[in-house]
């Protein structure tokens, strides 16, 4: 999701073996990608006999840093290895010899709330999981970090619903972030 990306400007996906740091994939405006404000899938495969791939292994997204702060938000990123001869995602805890990979995906990292619909036009609708009875604090916050709502609740254990207001809000994307004692989590929100 690229948000003021002129033609021509780019932004690449670099990884770091060890040797410093590659360069592995581009996408331009224009060429990868036609406009912006529109999600796009994109798909990057690596021939590990190209890299040494090890538990250090680093990857690097970066924009080509225009003056006009370009922005692009990245979501939803899998890695893949070889599992048993095939290519697939790899699991919680699971390693290859092949790729060094270990993708550690531990269930307290779970999300405590979600937001949908998402992308979202006039309201969405945020779902926050409570372990115990706190006060909840959920701000939306422009990409900049400027608050345009706040919200105090009083929730119970338990899993709770709340719809949010989102029509007096420009097209863009925004933060959700949901702090309490015991939680603090930030989520993406796309106004259309």
């Amino acid at each position: 999701y690229a948000r003021s990306y002129a033609n021509g400007e780019y932004f690449t996906l670099s990884v770091n073996d060890g040797s410093g740091f590659q360069e592995v994939a581009r996408w331009t405006r224009g060429t990868d990608f036609a406009s912006n404000n529109t999600f796009y899938n994109g798909t990057v495969t690596l021939n590990a006999a190209n890299f040494s791939f090890g538990s250090n292994t680093q990857f690097r997204f970066e924009g080509e840093g225009a003056a006009n702060r370009d922005q692009v938000y990245l979501d939803q990123i899998t890695i893949t290895g070889i599992v048993n001869g095939a290519v697939a995602p790899l699991e919680s805890g699971q390693s290859t010899t092949n790729t060094g990979i270990t993708i550690f995906d531990d269930e307290e990292d779970a999300p405590s709330f979600s937001v949908f619909p998402n992308p979202a036009k006039l309201s969405t609708t945020l779902s926050i999981s409570m372990e115990e009875a706190e006060v909840v604090t959920v701000e939306v916050l422009t990409i900049t970090g400027q608050s345009v709502m706040t919200q105090r609740m009083n929730l119970e254990v338990g899993t709770h619903e709340r719809t949010l207001d989102i029509s007096s809000l420009q097209p863009g994307m925004y933060l959700v972030s949901v702090k309490s004692e015991n939680l603090q989590e930030t989520q993406r929100l796309v106004v259309e």
